[in-house]
C-alpha cells in the first residue's frame, strides 16, 4: 500500500505524519525550522489555525510554533 503525500494544511487537527517534503520555503524559513528540529521524516501536527487566513500553530517533537499560513502550505506529509 502506498502513502499519499499531502498539505500540511489538509491534515487532520491534532494527528501526526512525518514531513515528507518542504518546498519552495526561504533558506531562512528552512534555517529556522532546522533549528527547532524539523527536518524530513520528522512527525508533525497541526494544532490550530487562525481564522481569516491568519497563522497556523504546528507541533514537532516538544516545540509549538505558529507559523504563516503560506509556510506551512509548502510543507507535504506522508498520511499511511
Amino acid at each position: 500500500m502506498a502513502s499519499k503525500s499531502t498539505c500540511l494544511l489538509h491534515l487532520q487537527p491534532d494527528s501526526f505524519a512525518p514531513v515528507s517534503r518542504m518546498q519552495n520555503l526561504s533558506p531562512m524559513m528552512q534555517r529556522r525550522l532546522a533549528d527547532l528540529g524539523l527536518f524530513i521524516g520528522t512527525p508533525i501536527a497541526l494544532r490550530r489555525t487562525a481564522p481569516f487566513g491568519g497563522p497556523v500553530t504546528i507541533q514537532f517533537g516538544s516545540q509549538q510554533i505558529g507559523i504563516r499560513r503560506s509556510e506551512a502550505a509548502q510543507i507535504e506529509v506522508l498520511l499511511v
